[in-house]
Formats: C-alpha cells, structure tokens, sequence
C-alpha cells in the first residue's frame, strides 16, 4: 500500500502430501517439508517472503508485480522446483504442488481476504487434477457458494427422502434386446423438481 505495488499473494500445498505421512511416517515427512522449503528459497528474490503455514499449506508473497506474465514465469520456476525427486533414506518421492493465486490490490487489500482468495483458486486448480495454478476469479466465489448450498441442500435432501431410485435398461444392438439395467439415484428437490444428472 505505501508503495503502490501489485503483491501477488500464492497459497499453495502439495498434491496427496497425506501418503507420504501415511507411508513413510510423520518424520520423514518433516524431512520432505526442509527440502520444500530449501527449494522455494532457491526460487524467490531477496524482497519476497516464504511462509509454512501449516502441514503442507505454504504462502509466497511476490512483491513489486509489474505484470501478470512476471508472476507467471515465477509459476513456472516455482513448479520447476518439484521437477526433481526428494530424496529421503535412498528413496525417491515426486511431488507437485497445487497453487492459488490472488493480487493485492486487485482482489483484496486485507490480507485475510486475499488468502481467501488465494485459497478459493488453489482449490480450482486441486479440482482440475492439481499439479498446476489458477488465478482468483469472481466467478470462482460463486462457484464456491453454489457447491456450499449444494452440499447443504444434500444433507437435508436425505432427511426429506428425496432421492428416488430408476432403472434403465442397458440394450445390446447386436443381440437385438436387453442385457441388463443400470441402477440410477435420481434427486427430485421439493421446491425445483428434477436435479439433471449433469
């Protein structure tokens, strides 16, 4: 704000960190982790901050953004950094990770609003099989409110005994007749009629 400068706000964790826990322990994980954060310090300037937030969640702030393309191609060096293995007791493990992105003052000028941001794009970029970046859209907000009234209105849709059982037939047109039959949950809402499969 006192500078006037576009930050690029990044929050980001790593793709299934959760089976390396599970498979080689919390310590090795730890371990993994040091190196994460060896690498990220390898690929940020001397202005940008570097911050473990907790688990596998990181925050990179990006300072003095003059455009879009520059936070781009520090994506790009920031992916490069998992291109090689992490190397833990002889073995090898690939990670990658998830990434969101938000810009003060473009997205928000409190901080905590920016990583809600940030953290609405990472889960984009997670739905769309992670490994990758998204940058905050509105859009995505509206999107994030539909799935929160749609896992809300699921809830209360098996209370009210909504969902209704079809069966459609599965045809063969070389055997000119039915084979069998597929078993569909159809949710008819009480106020909206027929859900579309879609």
């Amino acid at each position: 704000r006192r500078n006037a400068k576009r930050v690029a706000y990044l929050h980001f964790d790593i793709d299934r960190f959760i089976h390396v826990n599970d498979t080689l322990g919390h310590s090795m994980g730890d371990q993994i982790l040091q190196q994460i954060g060896q690498r990220l310090n390898g690929c940020i300037r001397q202005q940008d901050l570097v911050a473990r937030f907790v688990g596998d969640e990181f925050g990179v702030g990006v300072t003095d953004v003059e455009s879009d393309e520059f936070v781009q191609e520090f994506l790009q060096a920031l992916l490069g950094a998992f291109a090689e293995p992490f190397n833990i007791q002889q073995q090898e493990i690939f990670l990658a990770p998830s990434i969101g992105v938000a810009f003060f003052p473009d997205d928000s000028i409190e901080f905590d609003e920016l990583a809600r941001c940030a953290d609405i794009a990472l889960q984009s970029a997670k739905r769309e099989g992670g490994a990758n970046y998204h940058f905050y859209q509105k859009s995505m907000q509206q999107d994030a409110n539909g799935r929160l009234i749609l896992e809300s209105a699921l809830r209360y849709a098996i209370e009210r005994e909504e969902f209704q059982l079809h069966y459609q037939p599965k045809l063969s047109l070389e055997r000119r007749g039915i084979v069998g039959v597929e078993a569909l949950l159809r949710w008819q809402r009480k106020d909206e009629g027929m859900v579309m499969p879609g």
